[in-house]
């Protein structure tokens, strides 16, 4: 006992979490963690010249952002076909008020 994990060593120096009340949010940025480091240890193993991993992270970010650029065409092609969705409303059905209400009214 008392040893440290070396993967939650690395990903500490390099990390996305912040501080949440909120378990998912924690859930969530832990597992990106370890993700980017599994894909830049992948990324180390297989390129002869390897960038940082602040490097690396960075550029695995920008990729993700710019990769819905090209998604507007083809949403725009979806959108075109069948037909034009409207709004409508569907009535309710009629309830009896409250017995507060019911009083305020009457009187």
């Amino acid at each position: 006992m008392g040893g440290v994990d070396s993967s939650d060593k690395s990903i500490y120096h390099v990390s996305c979490s912040r501080p949440t009340k909120k378990y998912w949010k924690n859930f969530f940025m832990n597992f990106l963690d370890i993700a980017l480091l599994n894909a830049y240890l992948l990324y180390k193993k297989n390129t002869d010249k390897p960038v940082n991993r602040h490097k690396f992270i960075v550029q695995v970010i920008e990729e993700l952002a710019n990769s819905n650029e090209n998604n507007d065409e083809v949403r725009e092609q979806v959108q075109q076909l069948g037909q034009p969705h409207e709004l409508t409303h569907l009535p309710g059905r009629q309830e009896r008020l409250c017995g507060v209400r019911a009083n305020k009214k009457k009187g």
